[in-house]
C-alpha cells in the first residue's frame, strides 16, 4: 500500500469513527479534531497528487464523483433500492485499472468520498477554512 493510500485509509477510518451514534460529546469532538488534523496534512498531498494526474485520471474521478454523489442522494430517498444503487459501482475496479495512475487516483477518490461523508454528517468540511487553505496550497505549490 502506497504512503498516500495508507494516510487516506487512516483518514477514512477517522471519519468513520466520528460518525459513531450517541457518543459522549467530548469523545465526538476529539474524533472530529483528529479528522481535522489529518485533513490539513493530507490536503497538501492530495493537491500534489491531483496536479500530477492525467486527463484520463481526472475524467475517471469526475465520473465516479458524480456516481458517488448521485448514489448518496438516492440512498436518502424513502424506500431506496440499495441493491440497484450499489450496482452502479460494479465497474469501478475495472475502470480504475484503465487509468494512467491508479495508485494516485484511488486515494484521491477515497479522500473525496470520505470528505463528502464527513461534510454531510457534520455540516462542515474537514478542518474548515484551514482545510480549504491547505488544499489550495497543495494544488498550487510546484
Amino acid at each position: 500500500m502506497s504512503g498516500l493510500l495508507r494516510e487516506v485509509t487512516e483518514f477514512s477510518f477517522a471519519v468513520f469513527d466520528s460518525l459513531e451514534p450517541n457518543p459522549v460529546l467530548e469523545k465526538r469532538q476529539r474524533r472530529i479534531d483528529h479528522v481535522n488534523v489529518l485533513a490539513v496534512s493530507l490536503n497538501l498531498r492530495i493537491g500534489a497528487a491531483v496536479r500530477s494526474l492525467s486527463e484520463k485520471d481526472k475524467a475517471f474521478l469526475g465520473k465516479w464523483s458524480i456516481v458517488t454523489v448521485t448514489s448518496m442522494i438516492a440512498v436518502r430517498q424513502p424506500n431506496p433500492n440499495v441493491g440497484l444503487i450499489l450496482s452502479s459501482f460494479s465497474t469501478f475496479e475495472l475502470e480504475l485499472q484503465q487509468v494512467d495512475q491508479p495508485e494516485l487516483v484511488l486515494p484521491v477518490w477515497l479522500y473525496s468520498l470520505y470528505t463528502t461523508i464527513f461534510t454531510s454528517a457534520h455540516g462542515t468540511i474537514p478542518a474548515g477554512i484551514l482545510g480549504l487553505a491547505s488544499l489550495g496550497v497543495g494544488l498550487s505549490v510546484r
